[in-house]
């Protein structure tokens, strides 16, 4: 993707004619579509290995000097923001036609997995349904949505009893409203396939917001499981939250934390000492 992302931005370049302009181009280019700085580096980095991979047939020394690394603190949701945007979806879900209630339904599905469990985007929307279990998630790979788990470990995820209780809703729903017989993925249509793409959910939340007038920092998918991450790390403490989340690296974990919760702490040690 990334490759082909750089030749439609500059064009099927020769290794032999390479000039560094072209990285240039490159990232100019996708920071005028609005691509973070994370995604930029993502991009080049995978430019590199495949010049990498080019070098042993087509000796060059070309490498791509990646944009400048750009930290920026998780933004978490307000527990008001995430209650008005159940209350708005389940809103729109009563009143839509019969024929578009399988989307809204899906997207309730995707924001109680979310809110409750902290997983990321792409697993939730990976999701098969025999994953899910009766007291946890089982989150593993899945090849045919070239979906693959990130850390290459699969690991599982506890069910909240919130969490318990939507999904025996969902399962009754599933079968006796929308009339599903068998169940492939967690965010299904009617014939049980897998109902939307990644991009068309992070574009229907944004919608979502957008009407119900949230006005919110946060990532509008990430973002919830920033929440929880934030939340473990200020009542039990960064290991734990570290655990949960599945992070390989501590210092991963401690970029979801509000350090302003110090300053607080410190102040109130101070006030009260």
């Amino acid at each position: 993707l990334s490759i082909v992302r750089f030749t439609d931005i500059v064009g099927d370049v020769s290794i032999n004619e390479w000039d560094d302009e072209y990285a240039d181009k490159f990232f100019e280019k996708m920071k005028e579509e609005g691509l973070s700085n994370a995604t930029q580096r993502k991009h080049g980095t995978s430019i590199n290995v495949f010049l990498k991979w080019a070098k042993k047939k087509y000796p060059n020394d070309i490498y791509i000097t990646l944009p400048k690394r750009r930290k920026k603190r998780a933004r978490k949701f307000k527990d008001d923001e995430v209650n008005a945007l159940f209350r708005h979806i389940w809103s729109q879900y009563r009143k839509c036609p019969e024929y578009h209630k399988i989307y809204l339904w899906n997207h309730l599905r995707a924001l109680y997995m979310l809110v409750e469990t902290g997983m990321r985007r792409s697993e939730v929307w990976a999701l098969q349904y025999e994953d899910i279990g009766d007291e946890e998630i089982y989150i593993r790979d899945n090849e045919d949505l070239s979906h693959y788990v990130k850390g290459a470990e699969e690991q599982d995820v506890p069910i909240s009893d919130r969490l318990a209780k939507f999904l025996r809703v969902d399962k009754k729903v599933t079968r006796k409203k929308f009339g599903v017989r068998k169940r492939e993925y967690y965010l299904c249509d009617e014939k049980g396939k897998l109902a939307l793409t990644r991009e068309s959910l992070t574009q229907a939340f944004l919608r979502h917001a957008k009407k119900a007038c949230i006005d919110f920092e946060a990532k509008i998918l990430h973002g919830h499981r920033a929440t929880m991450i934030t939340k473990i790390i200020d009542k039990f403490g960064v290991s734990e939250a570290q655990v949960i989340a599945r992070h390989k690296s501590e210092e991963t974990t401690l970029g979801y934390f509000d350090r302003r919760q110090i300053l607080k702490k410190r102040k109130g040690y101070l006030d009260n000492r």
